[in-house]
């Protein structure tokens, strides 16, 4: 599990240093909430990548976060309302993921031991756990996203890139996958397309089929 969980956060910063990078650097620019009655297709397109990207890796369906707590997470970071240091945070995270780990291993060895048809490992050993496991990783991986935000006169509107964040877990996208993609390749147009950026533009027009059916 703790290898795991290192993917997913290895995950979550190529993903991060793939679209974010390009699109803004590192220098100036800016943080704000964003108006809710104008999309700011950026914000929201960055943020069903993202998402998409977390979904699709398969710790999340061993997770099951709340995304709400989760968006509550990145959002913190993004306007600087965490209070806890990042070092804390991290280290909260750790002994949650410590936990998780242990009971997986024991999960797996029940299993191997007496299997039991359409058994189903809970992570989580109450709603308030999943709960703060979800804030904490939503820090960390608001943490990354901060990191490689933003060039100057750029902004990041951290209201829709939650919003897309909620849509993406709850199949209710705003705009198509081409919307989306035409509008990411404007701005990561300097950067030659690895295949991570590959993998996750077809995941976000599967999602945004998925959506619409």
């Amino acid at each position: 599990m703790q290898s795991k969980r290192k993917s997913l956060m290895i995950l979550a910063a190529i993903v991060c240093s793939a679209f974010i990078a390009p699109c803004y650097g590192k220098t100036g620019g800016k943080i704000l909430e964003g108006d809710i009655k104008a999309i700011d297709t950026l914000s929201y397109s960055l943020g069903v990548t993202h998402a998409v990207a977390i979904k699709a890796d398969s710790v999340i369906s061993l997770l099951d976060f709340n995304v709400s707590k989760l968006n509550d997470g990145i959002k913190d970071v993004l306007t600087d309302g965490v209070k806890m240091s990042s070092v804390e945070c991290k280290m909260l995270e750790d002994s949650l993921s410590a936990k998780i780990e242990h009971r997986k291993a024991e999960f797996d060895k029940r299993v191997a031991e007496t299997p039991t048809p359409n058994s189903k490992f809970k992570p989580f050993e109450n709603d308030e756990e999943r709960d703060s496991f979800s804030y904490l990783f939503g820090n960390v991986f608001g943490a990354e996203l901060k990191n490689a935000v933003i060039r100057d006169n750029e902004v990041l509107h951290y209201y829709w890139y939650c919003k897309a964040f909620e849509d993406v877990y709850a199949d209710t996208l705003m705009l198509s996958g081409g919307q989306m993609l035409a509008f990411l390749k404007r701005y990561t147009a300097k950067s030659p397309a690895t295949e991570m950026e590959k993998a996750a533009e077809t995941a976000v027009v599967v999602e945004s089929v998925k959506s619409q059916e």
